[in-house]
């Protein structure tokens, strides 16, 4: 007997467009179709089957945060308390748009990141309704000691973390590499640093580049080197 196939996509948010990407027999994924869409909706052409959606940064706000217990069934009210604190709470008839990731443990305390996504609006959905969501940044394998810049659908992107977990996440005011970047991207790691969420350095910084328009220019890298303090 046959068996059936167990293959799962991703519609991914990609440097200028969606993508949609392919599991892998060994777990991982490799990008099967690239778009120029920025909106999902107009993403034609998605395979049957098991579909899954990363939700572009843009979309979402992280809040980061130290926990001072263990354990687990406390620490989804503490989210809610944190992001309530901070402003970013959803509203109660506005269905499921928050979560929150154990991003690691020091002493008695969890390190917990909170994550609250923007109610969405015309175009950002798909035509097919996926079955599963996630935050794009937790779809990296991000280095540790770093902070990671990339591109989402036209706009620069940050990322704090270590491979299978993301601390931080942002989306850039511009749309450019330059110094005030550097700078934007600096004060967001000391908030990080002075909040006693982010306990190591960061050594320096790292731009992935995937070979297409929008790429980071060697003076773009010079400029965000500048205004971050860091090598890059």
């Amino acid at each position: 007997m046959s068996r059936k196939s167990t293959s799962l996509h991703l519609l991914v948010p990609g440097g200028e467009g969606w993508e949609i990407w392919k599991s892998r027999g060994d777990g991982g994924f490799e990008i099967s179709k690239k778009t120029t869409e920025l909106q999902a909706l107009d993403v034609s052409g998605l395979p049957s089957g098991a579909l899954g959606m990363a939700i572009p940064v843009r979309q979402v706000t992280a809040v980061p945060f130290r926990a001072p217990t263990h354990d687990l069934g406390m620490l989804g009210d503490l989210a809610e308390m944190q992001l309530e604190k901070n402003g970013s709470r959803p509203p109660l008839d506005g269905g499921v748009l928050s979560d929150h990731f154990v991003y690691g443990s020091s002493g008695d305390d969890s390190l917990v990141t909170a994550v609250v996504m923007n109610s969405p609006s015309e175009g950002q959905l798909p035509r097919r309704s996926p079955k599963s969501f996630d935050v794009s940044a937790r779809c990296f394998a991000l280095p540790e000691g770093c902070v990671v810049l990339w591109r989402e659908l036209g706009r620069w992107i940050f990322a704090v973390g270590k491979p299978g977990q993301v601390l931080h996440f942002q989306c850039l005011s511009g749309d450019r590499l330059d110094d005030r970047a550097g700078n934007e991207v600096s004060l967001a790691l000391t908030q990080l640093q002075i909040q006693g969420v982010l306990d190591h350095g960061i050594a320096q910084a790292v731009v992935w580049n995937d070979g297409e328009v929008g790429d980071a220019r060697p003076e773009e890298i010079e400029a965000l080197s500048r205004g971050l303090g860091l090598e890059v």
